[in-house]
């Protein structure tokens, strides 16, 4: 799982510290407790602990509720106070897209950011990623092959700028 910001919204695309305060706000080991039902470990990488090339380093936003609510307020939304809600979109409307976006908005909520999650059809979703409309959504990927090539071809590929 990752997170999507479109980097051309007028929003999240020109702060970094609300994107990174974003990320900061996110239990990662509570959401691979509830969704994966603990198997699973929260991400170092971009390529995973068990394919060579992975290298282990301290994930530099991860959760911290502080150091998040610190970051919205030098984006200039102490508090959260004048920040529009941001809109989260979900890639579908089955249950687990549901409670996802729900875990999102609370988190986010806790520190002061406003979430508006939006449930869309596949080919909703689709459109909006085409035409550039997503603000933020999250994502998956699992490896074709066990690589680190099929991890990182997400940064220069064609497969990576069409999730971009």
């Amino acid at each position: 799982y990752f997170l999507f910001f479109n980097l051309k919204d007028l929003l999240v695309g020109k702060s970094a510290e609300l994107r990174k305060a974003i990320s900061m706000a996110i239990d990662r080991d509570a959401f691979v407790e509830r969704f994966r039902n603990g198997r699973g470990i929260r991400a170092t990488s971009l390529v995973p602990r068990t394919v060579p090339g992975h290298v282990a380093r301290a994930f530099p936003y991860d959760y911290d509720p502080a150091k998040a609510r610190a970051l919205l307020a030098k984006a200039g939304y102490p508090g959260g106070k004048g920040l529009p809600k941001i809109r989260l979109d979900l890639k579908g409307t089955a249950t687990n897209f549901r409670q996802q976006g729900e875990f999102l908005q609370e988190s986010l909520r806790q520190v002061g950011i406003p979430i508006e999650v939006v449930a869309n059809t596949m080919p909703g979703y689709l459109e909006k990623e085409r035409n550039g409309s997503l603000q933020f959504t999250f994502g998956v990927w699992d490896s074709d092959y066990p690589d680190a090539e099929n991890f990182l071809a997400l940064l220069y590929s064609k497969i990576g700028r069409a999730h971009v």
